[in-house]
């Protein structure tokens, strides 16, 4: 039993798990601060995994991949030394989850064998497919019993239920329309290894919790999914590309109707689950409150506040923030200001209400992101390192045959494609930072009869 133990302990993998799960237990806000102990707990326990790892496997670093992380680290430690005199030790212990999300957790799958990698693959998809599920469920249970509020926290005021006509659930929609579409990717490759019914529920319950959501970044997501999916997994890369005018037009087409479709229904699931929560605000309602229903029953309409011709308001507030963020690079174009000066740096260009949104939530590009807080040198190995992964990724699709890993990689194309417009997939430490790595460690190291090439 002991032993046992200490084998769990000594495993990268049930560190990630533990990791994976203390975020997730975290991600409302308000569980938040009684898992900060937790949090602490699962990175000291990784930071002494990294350090025996590098220590034990350090040529596991000479390849192409893991070199160029490796190289990117570096050159963002130089960038916190370079600005010590700014919050230092804040951005050191973003540092500490910077490194063992890129040398640990992307390394899990590296010269595992294959029984190994398909059981660990499993379990870590079926944690972040249960996770999610039951937020969808918690969040879809809210939105037919009309349950909204707020509450207040160290950051600012928190929602919950239904505000500004989406469904934020127990956390940030956007957060949430990320997730459920990772579930989907994960449900789809689980289901299509064993068929249980459960994933084709889940795959529903987080479409539809997708799209109340109304997450642009995400449901921009799901489609370049869905595309992928289609033309190399449902229709197959052969059949789609098949010589042949007529065949090859019909392809096309199939692909357009599938695409509308799910684009119509969009608009369908709104309109119809609508009807639940109006119905029980109906039903509660007394008869003075009746006369004023049009203003208390649900709706499912972004509230926007932009003119035609703003296109700052347009994308939300995001191109201020990307031209504040391009202001803030100039003044350390080199090795940039470091991830959690980004905030005290840009705040100056912003008005209050899209500073706090910086605050939150970065500068809402992920590449934007890299260059203020790395500037050009973390930058320019990021942007390689993703050059080289998608040619690796666009040359599979092309030629492999292992359907489960096309579906994960369209993923990973969805969550880069994502990141436009959110900053998720590094300097953060959020579930779909850590499952971005993971998923592409996954696909470049798993060695079963087909992998991509180191």
């Amino acid at each position: 039993m002991i032993n046992k133990l200490k084998g769990y302990v000594k495993e990268p993998f049930y560190a990630l798990l533990f990791m994976l799960l203390v975020v997730y237990v975290g991600a409302p806000p308000f569980l938040r601060e009684y898992t900060g102990v937790f949090r602490k707990l699962a990175l000291v326990w990784a930071c002494i995994l990294l350090a025996v790892y590098f220590c034990k496997n350090y040529r596991n670093y000479l390849n192409k991949y893991s070199g160029l992380l490796f190289l990117l680290c570096v050159s963002y430690g130089i960038t916190i030394l370079v600005n010590y005199h700014n919050k230092l030790s804040s951005n050191i212990f973003s540092y500490a989850y910077f490194l063992v999300t890129l040398l640990l957790f992307f390394n899990v799958f590296q010269h595992r064998d294959k029984i190994t990698s398909q059981k660990y693959i499993s379990i870590f998809m079926k944690l972040n497919v249960f996770a999610t599920f039951v937020f969808a469920v918690i969040a879809l249970v809210m939105f037919c019993f009309n349950i909204v509020g707020f509450y207040e926290t160290d950051t600012g005021i928190q929602h919950y239920g239904l505000y500004e006509n989406r469904l934020w659930g127990l956390f940030n929609p956007n957060i949430g329309g990320m997730n459920a579409l990772i579930a989907i990717a994960f449900s789809l490759f689980l289901y299509k290894q064993n068929k249980k019914k459960f994933y084709v529920v889940s795959i529903v319950i987080e479409y539809i919790y997708l799209i109340l959501t109304q997450s642009r970044s995400a449901l921009l997501s799901f489609f370049a999914f869905i595309i992928i999916f289609i033309v190399f997994v449902l229709i197959g890369k052969e059949k789609f590309f098949v010589k042949g005018k007529k065949p090859f037009l019909f392809n096309i087409g199939k692909l357009v109707c599938i695409v509308a479709i799910l684009l119509v229904s969009v608009p369908i699931v709104k309109n119809v689950v609508v009807i639940i929560p109006n119905t029980y605000i109906a039903l509660n309602n007394s008869d003075s409150q009746k006369q004023k229903e049009e203003d208390v029953r649900v709706k499912l309409a972004r509230i926007e506040n932009f003119e035609e011709d703003n296109a700052d308001n347009l994308s939300n507030g995001r191109i201020g923030i990307w031209k504040a963020g391009v202001k803030v690079w100039k003044t350390s174009p080199i090795f940039g200001v470091g991830l959690h000066n980004v905030y005290e740096d840009v705040k100056g260009y912003l008005d209050k209400g899209t500073a706090q949104a910086v605050r939150n939530g970065s500068m809402h590009n992920v590449y934007i992101t890299t260059l203020v807080s790395s500037g050009v040198m973390g930058a320019a190995v990021f942007l390689i390192f993703l050059v080289i992964v998608v040619w690796s990724f666009i040359k599979y699709l092309f030629t492999g045959q292992n359907t489960e890993k096309k579906i994960l990689m369209g993923l990973i194309f969805a969550l880069m494609l994502g990141d436009c417009l959110e900053s998720r997939i590094i300097f953060s430490t959020s579930n779909i930072c850590f499952i971005f790595w993971t998923i592409c460690g996954y696909l470049i190291f798993y060695e079963g009869e087909e992998h991509v090439s180191v």
